[in-house]
């Protein structure tokens, strides 16, 4: 399992061009964190459509913007958690499309050191046809 989340880190620009400059050496464990702070937004987005849909539920004998203002923290925090634990796996489906596209990636550069273009002179291959 890895390490929990930064919450700071989920919606930090600074955070996000600092895993950016790591991605360029590490992609896989860049990747990884990447992808829980995706699912944890994603998490936090669903809850917060949850919410939202159960407004008409909620008892006005409990309504207060500070109760909303605790649910909404307490659904980020279990959001992160739920990241963390890779309820989704939307994580591991990132982690393994960065591993296929190095993998596709090499793939190809192997493809070419070993096939050099050849280059093909037009007039010799069609002939006179076109002059």
């Amino acid at each position: 399992m890895s390490a929990p989340i930064n919450p700071a880190a989920t919606y930090d620009f600074n955070a996000l061009a600092e895993l950016r400059s790591k991605a360029r050496g590490n992609e896989e464990a860049v990747a990884r964190k990447v992808g829980e702070q995706f699912e944890a937004m994603f998490i936090d987005m669903m809850m917060s459509s949850v919410r939202e849909a159960n407004k008409p539920l909620k008892s006005d004998l409990f309504a207060s913007s500070s109760t909303d203002t605790y649910e909404e923290m307490y659904h980020k925090e279990l959001s992160l958690h739920l990241a963390a634990q890779g309820s989704l796996g939307i994580a591991d489906w990132i982690v393994e499309q960065v591993q296929t596209r190095k993998t596709q990636s090499k793939a190809l550069a192997d493809y070419q050191a070993q096939t050099p273009l050849q280059t093909v002179d037009l007039k010799q291959s069609l002939g006179e046809r076109y002059e």
